[in-house]
C-alpha cells in the first residue's frame, strides 16, 4: 500500500514544518493565521494525529476577535511573542520598505527577521531569535550574541564589534 505523503507547512523564515515541535520553534503569527483560515492547518494537524490540537483549532471561529489568541493556546505558543501590534506593524512596515531594494519573496518574506535599524537588532536579538538578517550601512553587535551560535552576521552591512573594557 503506497503511503500518503504529508505536506509540510512553510513557515515566514522558509522552513517547512513537519511536526508540532517544529511548527513551535518556527512559528510566526501571519503564516499560522493564514494556514487556519484556508484550513489548511486544521488539515496538516489531523494528518499527522494531533487530535486534541485539532480539535482545539476546529473550535475556533475564523472570524472571532479573539482567533489568534485561541489558536495560540491551542497550538502551545506563546501569543505575545508573535501578535504584538506594535511588533506587527513594525513587522509590515520593514515588508515594505524591503520592497522598494528586493523584488525576492525568500527576502520580503522574511521581514519579521530583518533589522533595519539598531533598535530592530535589539529587539530581535531580545526575542532569542534563531537567525537575524541585517539590513542597513551599520550594525552594533553585542559580544555576547557573537559568541551565541544562533548569531547571524550577514556579509553586507558592515558590523562593529564593541571594545572590550
Amino acid at each position: 500500500m503506497a503511503r500518503k505523503k504529508k505536506l509540510a507547512l512553510t513557515m515566514s523564515d522558509g522552513v517547512e514544518v513537519r511536526d508540532l515541535d517544529e511548527l513551535r520553534r518556527h512559528f510566526d503569527g501571519e503564516s499560522a493565521m493564514k494556514y487556519f483560515r484556508d484550513g489548511r492547518l486544521l488539515d496538516w494537524l489531523i494528518a499527522r494525529y494531533y487530535e486534541e490540537e485539532a480539535e482545539a483549532v476546529a473550535a475556533i471561529d475564523k472570524d472571532d476577535p479573539e482567533a489568534s489568541k485561541k489558536l495560540c493556546v491551542a497550538l502551545g505558543v506563546d501569543h505575545e511573542k508573535y501578535f504584538d501590534e506594535e511588533f506587527l506593524t513594525r513587522v509590515d512596515e520593514k515588508r515594505k520598505i524591503l520592497k522598494t531594494k528586493t523584488k525576492d519573496e525568500t527576502i520580503i518574506g522574511n521581514a519579521r527577521l530583518t533589522a533595519l535599524t539598531q533598535e530592530d537588532l535589539a529587539d530581535l536579538l531580545d526575542l532569542d531569535e534563531p537567525k537575524i538578517y541585517l539590513c542597513g550601512e551599520k550594525f552594533t553587535v553585542p559580544w555576547g550574541a557573537l559568541s551565541k551560535p544562533k548569531a547571524k552576521k550577514a556579509p553586507s552591512p558592515k558590523t562593529k564589534k564593541p571594545s572590550r573594557n
